[in-house]
């Protein structure tokens, strides 16, 4: 109700409006007589309309789940909190209690975290881990166990989605156990796992020779062997 402007006219006078005052948050519409054809003593007012505004809700595949028209100053009403496997909802981007702009507002995660632990083949713990949600463990190096090699994880660790206790598989190394005769020719080729035994030949004597036995042992193999 503030005066803006008085002007004293005649009916000649080739009247104008003055410039309205912007007042934040609303928009000039018109005012409120025609300033055209006044008569007698007259009050005009100006009349403004509120802004409004679009406040978009996203969910975490960037799609929206929510549009509303805001008036000025007014706040908006958030929808649902969106889910994200593996993760933690946490919040909003942006304010949305007083609004005065058209605002998209995207969800924020925070990553759901997973000890991951390495054990040896004794059922010592070699290494712990954190990990994030769909991420991969980091295993250890340098897994040795004698006469075996080692052949992976009984678990996935290229995507972690939970705790995990994570053992190691190792195979036996294969040696090759040959058996000769007197002569020098391969009468048995074997093929054993480390530390197992080689199942042998059974001699009988030969002419002017007594078979006493063989020239190594083959009940605990660690290597390849050539036997006589």
């Amino acid at each position: 109700n503030e005066i803006i402007k008085t002007m004293k006219i005649s009916e000649k006078d080739d009247l104008k409006y003055p410039i309205a005052p912007e007042v934040e948050g609303y928009v000039f519409i018109k005012w409120d007589k025609d300033i055209k054809n006044v008569v007698d003593n007259t009050v005009i007012t100006v009349i403004y309309e509120i802004k409004q505004f679009k406040v978009k809700f996203y969910n975490e595949l960037d799609e929206v789940i929510s549009e509303q028209t805001v008036k000025y100053g007014e706040s908006c009403t958030a929808p649902n909190s969106p889910n994200k496997e593996g993760n933690e909802f946490i919040g909003w981007d942006k304010d949305f209690s007083v609004i005065k702009s058209d605002l998209d507002i995207k969800p924020m995660f925070e990553k759901h975290s997973f000890i991951v632990k390495f054990y040896n083949e004794d059922g010592t713990v070699i290494k712990t881990e954190t990990v994030n949600f769909g991420e991969s463990a980091t295993q250890p190096s340098n897994l040795i166990k004698e006469g075996h090699n080692f052949v992976g994880w009984d678990q996935d660790i290229s995507c972690v989605k939970s705790n995990l206790n994570v053992k190691p598989m190792f195979e036996p190394k294969s040696f090759t156990v040959k058996f000769y005769d007197i002569n020098g020719d391969v009468i048995k080729t074997e093929i054993v796992n480390y530390g197992k035994s080689a199942v042998g030949v059974t001699l009988g004597n030969k002419e002017c020779y007594n078979f006493i036995g063989w020239d190594q042992e083959f009940s605990n193999v660690k290597s390849d062997l050539d036997i006589k």
